[in-house]
C-alpha cells in the first residue's frame, strides 16, 4: 500500500518527520516530535486527531527541515476527452477511475 485508503494527517507526517523509520530521507530528527507522533498515532477521534497533529505540525514549520521549491521537470500532458483524472495522496495517479469522454 503507497497511500492510505482515507486522508489522514499521520500519513504525510510519519513517513517524512519520523526519525525511525527508513522513509525518512530526509534525516530529520526531533526526540519531542517523534514523542508527539507516537502519543497521536493513538489518537482514534478524526477531530482529536488533527488536534493533535497540530502541534507537529508547527515545529516541523519551525524546524523548517525541507522545503520543496520546484519540480521542473515533471510534466503531465492529457488527452483532453480523458474524465477522473487526479492526484492522489501517493503523489501520482491512478488509471482505474479513468475513461474518455464520448
Amino acid at each position: 500500500m503507497d497511500a492510505p485508503f482515507l486522508p489522514d494527517v499521520n500519513f504525510a507526517i510519519m513517513i517524512w518527520h519520523k526519525s525511525d523509520i527508513a522513509s525518512d530521507w530526509q534525516n530529520y530528527k526531533n526526540p519531542e516530535v517523534d514523542r508527539m507522533i507516537s502519543e497521536c498515532n493513538l489518537v482514534v477521534d478524526s477531530q482529536e486527531r488533527l488536534e493533535c497533529y497540530k502541534p507537529i505540525q508547527d515545529q516541523i514549520y519551525d524546524d523548517a527541515s525541507l522545503a520543496n521549491i520546484a519540480e521542473p521537470l515533471f510534466t503531465v500532458a492529457l488527452n483532453k476527452n480523458l474524465r477522473g483524472w487526479a492526484w492522489d495522496p501517493a503523489l501520482t495517479y491512478r488509471i482505474y477511475p479513468m475513461d474518455f469522454a464520448e
